[in-house]
């Protein structure tokens, strides 16, 4: 009886594992459990932003990551992500004003991802 007992958590353990390995490999890193909601920029007036900026951000693995990048330069004043993309790895910001390349790549780093690259458009 203890064999058929230790056979079946044995079972199930593979099983669980097996339907994380699908999960990862899927595209669902786990990063944020429920899904996060996109925090929106406080000001949403595209006039207002002046400059333009293309990051490389490395480590975005599901659309959770994509999420999480968006907020982190959204929640810097004057930074709106104007979209993120899993696909491409990169993150479209619109800056009311000029920013350096560590400002823009401070929050992201602070959320988990690298940054390899900013171009700054004028």
């Amino acid at each position: 009886m203890m064999n058929i007992i230790v056979i079946a958590l044995i079972a199930l353990l593979v099983v669980l594992s097996v339907r994380n390995i699908k999960k990862r490999l899927g595209g669902d890193c786990g990063c944020s459990g429920g899904g996060p909601l996109v925090i929106p920029p406080k000001d949403k007036n595209r006039s207002h932003y002046r400059y333009e900026a293309t990051m490389r951000v490395e480590g975005m693995k599901c659309k959770n990551c994509t999420i999480n990048v968006a907020n982190a330069l959204n929640s810097r004043d004057g930074t709106w992500a104007d979209k993120v993309s899993l696909k491409d790895g990169r993150a479209h910001v619109l800056l009311k004003d000029k920013p350096t390349a560590e400002e823009l790549s401070s929050p992201v780093a602070a959320a988990g991802y690298r940054v390899a690259a900013v171009e700054l458009k004028t």
